[in-house]
């Protein structure tokens, strides 16, 4: 099952996020998805094209990207058992979007912090739409009008920036050698009773906190950089936004 969707005008998009100064006349120029991606990215305005990308993919699509980025950045930091129970719960979204998929991968999401990036990929797929709508009174974030591709631009920049040290240190062999372990007693060992308490019904109703929503303005200032940042900043995005094209060539009219 595929969720309807159709890509949004160009410079629809652009004012969805905040773009670098250049981005605006880059997209103004160019007839064609991949025009517009391929431009930006020569330009080395990577961040900009992930935005865009994300916002020109359909749904499924785009989370598809925001896991596959994740699965890749496992390759230079091996993702945690809990990370990779996240993404499997986003796949099933994937496959078969609905209210107990989503549901389900919210409720994956809440095993990991907000700086794994499988952590929003399935928040992309959780917030897909909105279950309930707001409370009186709570202003709407802008970036909820486009909650799933902010969240996959999100999963996708994280994604490539990951590093060892992203992951919690492990003990040390001191640490290790002064660990009171008690021995085992061999005799009088007691079987243990086994209690099985079925599991709680999921709840369908996502519950949405706007206080979780990434800060558009915690994403790299590409006006502020230097050539030399925006040079490794590209690099360092290109085997990502290579990913997102595959994607895109095989699920967006005209792409070339």
């Amino acid at each position: 099952m595929s969720i309807p969707f159709s890509t949004p005008d160009f410079m629809e998009i652009l004012n969805r996020f905040t773009a670098s100064q250049g981005a605006g006349a880059i997209i103004s120029k160019e007839k064609t998805a991949s025009g517009v991606i391929n431009r930006l990215h020569e330009e080395k305005l990577s961040v900009d094209a992930v935005n865009m990308l994300s916002r020109m993919l359909p749904p499924q699509q785009a989370v598809e990207w925001a896991k596959q980025s994740t699965e890749l950045s496992g390759l230079s930091v091996p993702l945690s058992s809990a990370e990779k129970e996240t993404l499997g719960a986003a796949a099933d979204w994937i496959a078969e979007p609905g209210e107990i998929t989503r549901t389900a991968a919210l409720e994956a999401a809440k095993e990991l912090p907000p700086t794994s990036p499988a952590y929003w990929t399935a928040k992309a797929a959780a917030y897909s739409e909105m279950a309930e709508p707001f409370p009186e009174g709570v202003e709407v974030p802008a970036a909820t009008k486009d909650l799933t591709p902010h969240f996959v631009a999100g999963a996708v920049l994280l994604a490539a920036s990951r590093k060892p040290a992203d992951l919690p240190a492990g003990p040390t062999e001191a640490e290790l050698l002064s660990l009171d372990i008690p021995e085992p007693e061999i005799e009088g060992i007691a079987t243990p009773e086994i209690q099985v308490t079925p599991p709680e019904p999921p709840d369908m109703n996502l519950e949405f906190d706007p206080d979780e929503l990434p800060d558009l303005d915690e994403l790299p200032d590409l006006d502020a950089m230097s050539d030399a940042e925006l040079e490794k900043t590209s690099k360092l995005l290109d085997p990502y936004l290579k990913k997102g094209i595959e994607i895109a060539r095989k699920t967006i009219p005209g792409w070339v």
